[in-house]
């Protein structure tokens, strides 16, 4: 496996998130892109954006491999409130969503983000009215047939049917 797989996770999990979702249709009028790759976007339509980006993989044969992903948010406000920069404070408020998206670590079966391990860089509005906001994340992947670890099978809200004794049957769970 690569570290697509755990991007193209992350963007699932992400762009599918009602809380992002509902911030970003509250105050840009519209659903963020997702691109797999980054784009220093220069025109205001391009916004809201998050990218996902591999950075670097440690492949390791005793315990898995790791994947170093970042995760660029993306958005352009012109406008202040009082002494408040939007830009800046609507990134805030964006960073305690994603963070909060990702309170789940399993973000596909054998994928989890080292939780413990998440950065977060700002670029201090350098490029008014653009701002960007960028999570370094940490993510494992145990490989079950090398190191005899089985991934959860609880991701994205999801667990075994209880009760039904059948593999790859689930419910939703809160």
């Amino acid at each position: 496996m690569s570290a697509l797989t755990a991007l193209s996770a992350l963007k699932v999990r992400l762009a599918n998130d009602a809380g992002l979702s509902t911030f970003f249709a509250d105050h840009y009028g519209k659903a963020a892109r997702h691109w797999l790759g980054y784009k220093r976007f220069s025109n205001a339509n391009d916004y809201p954006v998050l990218c996902y980006v591999p950075v670097k993989t440690k492949r390791g044969y005793a315990l898995g491999d790791q994947f170093n992903i970042s995760v660029v948010l993306g958005l352009c406000n012109h406008e202040t409130d009082g002494e408040v920069i939007l830009g800046v404070s609507r990134c805030a408020e964006a960073e305690d969503l994603i963070l909060a998206a990702l309170a789940n670590a399993i973000i596909a079966p054998g994928y989890k983000i080292e939780r413990d391990a998440i950065n977060v860089t700002y670029d201090l509005g350098s490029r008014h009215p653009f701002y960007e906001t960028e999570f370094s994340l940490l993510v494992t992947q145990f490989d079950q047939l090398e190191t005899g670890i089985v991934p959860s099978e609880v991701w994205l809200g999801l667990s075994p049917a209880i009760g039904t004794g059948y593999e790859n049957d689930y419910e939703q769970v809160a």
